[in-house]
């Protein structure tokens, strides 16, 4: 009866061992899962707001394109204007009597003309670049 009672004292602990780490290896497998469901929820979450982010940036960076192609084409049809209106249609200026002043001004507002042009032409590229990085943004995201 002893090696009985020897054999169960022995054998318990050992059962009671072997079903702790069972029980834990089932836990940690589960919260291991957990884990994993929770970190691709978060990702999903972080590219739909990386998504949102772009979208947002494409609209403003397209309304300051439209806005800056239309002050562009109205810089070019001012010194257009400008041009007819100084130099006639034979180009003759138009002031002939006052040339020393008229050529100055004249100058002077070509130029005026020309940075203006340069400016919207300059920002319109930049814009322009902007907005292709961005589509190249959205294009890596969605390939994630």
């Amino acid at each position: 009866m002893e090696i009985i009672g020897l054999l169960i004292a022995f054998l318990v602990p050992i059962g009671v061992a072997v079903w702790t780490v069972r029980s834990s290896a089932k836990d940690t497998a589960k919260k291991i899962a957990a884990l994993e469901e929770s970190t691709t929820k978060q990702v999903e979450s972080i590219k739909k707001l990386a998504k949102i982010q772009i979208k947002t940036n494409q609209t403003q960076i397209g309304i300051e394109l439209e806005d800056t192609m239309t002050k562009e084409k109205q810089v070019l049809m001012k010194r257009w204007d400008h041009v007819n209106r100084e130099y006639g249609l034979n180009g003759i200026p138009v002031e002939v009597g006052v040339a020393g002043g008229f050529y100055r001004n004249r100058e002077e507002k070509d130029k005026n003309f020309e940075y203006e042009s340069e400016f919207y032409e300059k920002r319109r590229k930049t814009l322009m670049r902007f907005q292709g990085q961005l589509n190249e943004l959205t294009k890596e995201l969605e390939e994630m």
